[in-house]
C-alpha cells in the first residue's frame, strides 16, 4: 500500500516543481513570420504596435533601429494581424 501511495504523490509533488518555459519569438510583425517561427518552435511571440494619434491602434511595425540580421520593415495591419493568430490557434495549424 505505501508503494501504491509514493506513485500516486510523488509525480504531484514533482508537478508542482516544475515550472513553464516560454520560447518567445522576437519582433514577429508578420502573419507570414508568426508561422514562420510557431514552426521552428516558438510557444509565445512578441510584435510592436504602432498607432495612430488618437489612440488607437494601427499595425504591426518595429522599423528602425533594428536588431542584428533582421528585417526592420515587416508589417500587418492590426486587425488582419489579430484574425490571423485567432484562426492558427483557434484550429492548431
Amino acid at each position: 500500500m505505501i508503494t501504491l501511495l509514493l506513485f500516486a504523490i510523488v509525480p504531484l509533488l514533482l508537478c508542482q516543481a516544475l515550472r513553464p518555459i516560454y520560447n518567445i519569438a522576437h519582433m514577429v510583425n508578420s502573419k507570414e513570420q508568426v508561422s514562420e517561427f510557431m514552426d521552428t518552435g516558438a510557444n509565445a511571440i512578441e510584435c510592436d504596435v504602432q498607432f495612430y494619434e488618437n489612440g488607437t491602434a494601427h499595425r504591426t511595425y518595429h522599423g528602425f533601429p533594428c536588431d542584428c540580421f533582421r528585417i526592420c520593415t515587416r508589417s500587418s495591419e492590426i486587425k488582419d494581424y489579430f484574425d490571423y493568430i485567432r484562426n492558427v490557434t483557434i484550429s492548431g495549424a
